[in-house]
């Protein structure tokens, strides 16, 4: 047999996945923290135009972190490639460190540029506006870098775990959107505008020594590696020379793959559909149970938490099961799209809080079951194709980059839809429209799978097999160091939860 090494030490699996978690908990930190404190600021500091104008500078203001999101994210994979990965997600974290800085302390930047004393109302408003500009594109692009950077390298130090991963990474950005709004108050309330931002951009920097930590590993790792491949390449010369990293052309792209397309369709519908909820929920509690704007934040916390706590969950069936992929992403999404699509119908029937409750909790499940096997899935799928074609194994962070700028567009698209359509056409209306599009979407996704044999138990066996094999190209990785096994599994939980010694 060929000589054999694991990927990673167990070290670099547990500090790698924390680094991921906890720089996808700081950065959706920031952008929940940024949501109801900026309005205010721009007010108090008047630095809007009068009128209409004004809103739709606020509105870009806003819009401006998700097209930089969506400007970046492909090109994540190529600066990750020429600069390495820890060399990437260090530079993501220095950037969205000091972006979020400037943010916080645009007024004084602008004081001390001019020579003048801070004063409560903006003496130069379009400086001030165009800094901070700048600085959301910088924090923006910084945190997308490095959350893209630090999911990268928790999966390449944990292959047989990526839907563990995943799930731990929606758990993250569930647990920092939750959270943000309180802790940016208490900051702003404590210290001024500056003091949220200052908070974060600390907690940012906090992270480069657990970085620092999974480099080093990492390398050390690599070394014994490559060392063990070297030894292993000599032996594999003398036998079939089928490795599941060997191939030729270049690997299969997802923007061309059909299933992998339906799958990252799912991811942004259903983001999208989940978005919808984000302006026009209150107002509908409101009509419904009378809720105050707290009630229908409890409210819709009881959608947000099953989403963001039980994606770990998730993520483990999926590890243990890789055929159930496809069922849980188009059974999740046809639930949260009819649950959507019978909200208003419902409404007479179940205006208690209680129904609200188990209805909204329902609608949180859902999207955990939808969004989590995204990746995995998406991951499985390409890399059957490289194998059916004979090509070389898809690169993960192509991936990765694939499937952020789905739900990118799902997250920046359904705030924005769904405030207009309940604007023009009522809540109701816009609700049934929002369901019945995810149903549709859903219905010809599962017709993409089928056709591909996605729900066949002999293709489930398949992608059980695939799944024990990671997707960059190790040929001499220990068969113990993948799937969902207990050493992995006790690794990533412990890191996670800040056991991990």
């Amino acid at each position: 047999g060929s000589a054999m090494a694991p990927v990673a030490g167990s070290a670099q699996s547990g500090s790698s996945a924390a680094l991921m978690f906890g720089v996808n908990f700081v950065v959706n930190l920031t952008v929940s923290i940024v949501a109801p404190i900026l309005p205010q600021y721009l007010a108090e500091r008047r630095l809007l135009p009068p009128g209409p104008l004004g809103a739709s500078v606020k509105g870009m203001l806003f819009s401006s972190a998700s097209v930089a999101t969506l400007v970046v994210t492909p090109c994540a994979p190529a600066l990750m490639r020429r600069c390495g990965k820890y060399a990437a997600c260090t530079g993501g974290l220095l950037l969205f460190s000091a972006g979020i800085l400037v943010f916080g302390l645009t007024d004084r930047i602008v004081a001390a540029a001019a020579g003048e004393e801070v004063a409560p109302l903006a003496p130069h408003p379009h400086a001030e506006l165009a800094i901070l500009f700048v600085a959301r594109v910088m924090t923006a692009a910084g945190g997308t870098v490095a959350m893209l950077g630090s999911m990268s390298i928790a999966m390449d130090a944990n292959p047989g775990n990526r839907g563990a991963l995943m799930g731990a990474s929606e758990t993250a950005i569930g647990v920092g959107f939750s959270v943000g709004p309180s802790i940016g108050a208490a900051f702003f309330t404590a210290g001024g505008f500056p003091a949220p931002f200052t908070a974060t951009s600390v907690m940012s920097l906090g992270l480069l020594p657990l970085l620092a930590l999974s480099c080093r590993r990492g390398a050390s790792g690599s070394a014994s590696g490559q060392a063990a491949g070297e030894a292993g390449a000599s032996e594999e010369g003398h036998g079939s020379g089928s490795g599941s990293g060997a191939g030729t052309g270049s690997p299969p792209s997802p923007w061309s793959s059909p299933a992998a397309l339906s799958v990252a369709l799912v991811a942004m519908v259903s983001l999208f559909c989940f978005g919808f909820l984000d302006p026009t929920l209150a107002p509908f509690e409101a009509e419904v149970l009378g809720a105050t704007t707290a009630g229908a934040g409890v409210l819709f916390s009881c959608a947000a938490f099953p989403y963001a706590l039980l994606g770990t969950v998730v993520g483990a069936l999926v590890d243990a099961a890789p055929g159930s992929a496809p069922v849980m992403v188009c059974g999740g999404g046809a639930a949260l799209g009819a649950t959507v699509l019978l909200l208003p119908p419902l409404a007479p029937f179940m205006a208690t809080w209680a129904w609200q409750v188990v209805v909204l909790f329902v609608l949180g499940l859902a999207t955990a079951f939808a969004m989590v096997p995204v990746v995995p899935l998406a991951s499985a799928l390409l890399q059957e194709e490289a194998r059916a074609a004979g090509r070389p194994a898809v690169d993960e962070d192509v991936v990765l980059s694939f499937t952020w700028m789905a739900f990118t567009l799902g997250e920046l698209s359904g705030p924005l839809a769904g405030s207009y359509l309940a604007g023009v056409y009522g809540f109701p209306a816009a609700a049934r429209g929002t369901g019945a599009f995810t149903l549709l979407v859903i219905f010809a996704t599962t017709l993409v799978l089928g056709a591909s044999g996605q729900f066949t138990c002999r293709r489930r066996r398949a992608q059980v097999a695939a799944a024990d094999e990671p997707l960059l190209e190790r040929r001499f990785s220990s068969p113990g160091s993948h799937g969902t096994d207990m050493k992995n599994g006790l690794l990533v939980s412990r890191a996670l939860s800040g056991t991990l010694g």
